[in-house]
């Protein structure tokens, strides 16, 4: 019979002990092996689905503030140009009228 000697006595209990505690070694690794990857997974899915950064809010505001710069100095230069063309058109009228009255 298997463990019933002096040198046997333990044996078999530690041979189950042993397989036991490499059965919770294993299914250790194995748990954190698969929380690993779910982790990985979560970050790869955060990172695809992040939040804009504050570089690319402020990117975005310095387009925005550019595109409202740019509209604004094309009304000025639209606003100085109808300004001119009622210019002319005043100067012409005077003109008009002094040849007229000469």
């Amino acid at each position: 019979m298997y463990g019933s000697g002096t040198k046997e006595a333990n044996r078999a209990q530690d041979y189950t002990d042993n397989k036991l505690h490499e059965l919770y070694a294993r299914m250790g690794n194995s748990i954190l092996k698969d929380i690993s990857a779910y982790r990985s997974e979560q970050e790869a899915v955060s990172q695809t689905h992040h939040q804009p950064s504050v570089a690319n809010h402020l990117n975005g505001l310095q387009k925005i503030f550019n595109a409202d710069i740019k509209a604004q100095r094309l009304a000025k230069r639209e606003y100085q140009r109808d300004q001119a063309d009622q210019e002319r058109e005043k100067d012409k009228k005077k003109q008009e009228q002094q040849t007229r009255f000469y």
